[in-house]
């Protein structure tokens, strides 16, 4: 679409030209340039600025999200590593040492891993 014809059909609604635009000696037409229009313009400009700033931030916002997601993927991974030696070291027959095993290779049921 040209610019020209952009500017006309902004100027549609204007009450003082009905976007019309000025007529110009010898026939020739400009576009409509009246308050209406140019408020028109700038909030065509102003929703295309924010509808492009909300898509940088939607990227942004999905990075940050990764990243979060790959630094708790590690931080459950070192935990289901932790649970595992202790699960490993508490395999004599104490008997408080058998109830935290227990609670341990419960713990790593539930996160749907084995203990081994």
């Amino acid at each position: 679409m040209d610019r020209d014809n952009q500017r006309d059909k902004l100027a549609d609604g204007c009450p003082e030209c009905g976007g019309m635009g000025e007529v110009r000696s010898f026939g020739s037409v400009k576009s409509c340039d009246h308050a209406y229009a140019r408020d028109k313009r700038l909030e065509e400009i102003r929703n295309h600025v924010e509808r492009t700033s909300a898509v940088i931030v939607k990227k942004e916002v999905a990075v940050n999200l990764l990243e979060e997601i790959d630094l708790l993927q590690g931080e459950r991974d070192k935990a289901i590593e932790g649970l595992r030696e202790v699960a490993d070291e508490s395999s004599h027959e104490d008997a408080c040492v058998t109830k935290i095993n227990g609670i341990v290779q419960d713990t790593l049921k539930e996160l749907g891993v084995n203990g081994k």
